[in-house]
């Protein structure tokens, strides 16, 4: 914006309001990937962290006790748990609203956003660089090229792990949204180029680790609130 800073609001006014205040956008603003954040939604990513973090540790337990299993899955299962868990224990809270900035701004019949004590937002500058983050051999970003594939920042990345789900991938959009390459109509698959800040999400196959659906569930909360907090810690 063009005179960012702390601003104090009057109760009812919006977002709006007060990005007009601010002067609006510059040139290099890049909307699409602004981070909306609320002191309450960290509250509720705190609680999840929390709840993941118990029944994780419920799991580990219970994998433990059934022993070493054939050829050592039950060792690489236990190995799986305690990296995941590491992970949540390693995870701090973000509290991201998704919200489309350039409606907010030009579109009056976009919901208003009312303000809240605590509501931070970080608009970064136009990204150059597609992310890839999950069960790959190199996860890192890359130079966005027009013309590129999901398939194709996969391969640069090294490909996936043994651990990896291939028919699970998805995509995370600047914004914070989730697209889903193999259902979705407007993606049009996974040879739909991709767009500067997006990243690519390769999840644990959770069929091959005994089927514990959590563990997928919980690295894609993982795997949102690091998303969130590399937004806002590199702006």
């Amino acid at each position: 914006v063009l005179y960012p800073g702390e601003y104090t609001f009057q109760d009812g006014e919006t977002l709006s309001d007060v990005l007009k205040r601010a002067g609006g956008l510059t040139d290099n603003a890049f909307p699409k990937g602004a981070v909306f954040t609320r002191a309450k939604l960290r509250q509720l990513e705190a609680q999840r962290l929390q709840e993941a973090e118990e029944r994780l540790q419920g799991d580990l337990l219970g994998v433990q006790l059934e022993g070493d299993g054939v050829a050592g899955r039950n060792a690489e299962r236990v190995q799986q748990v305690e990296d995941l868990l590491e992970e949540v224990q390693n995870s701090r809270p973000v509290g991201r609203m998704v919200i489309d900035l350039a409606a907010v701004l030009d579109n009056e019949n976009y919901q208003a956003i009312r303000l809240q004590d605590g509501d931070r937002l970080t608009i970064p500058t136009i990204p150059q660089s597609v992310s890839v983050f999950g069960e790959v051999q190199f996860p890192t970003s890359h130079l966005h090229q027009a013309g590129l594939t999901v398939d194709d920042y996969l391969e640069r990345s090294g490909g996936p792990t043994r651990q990896a789900d291939e028919s699970r991938v998805y995509v995370v959009k600047a914004d914070g949204s989730v697209t889903l390459p193999q259902r979705s109509r407007w993606f049009g698959g996974r040879s739909q180029q991709l767009e500067p800040g997006d990243t690519i999400i390769l999840p644990i196959d959770v069929d091959r680790l005994n089927q514990l659906e959590l563990w997928t569930n919980v690295s894609q909360i993982v795997y949102q609130m690091a998303l969130g907090a590399a937004a806002v810690g590199n702006l």
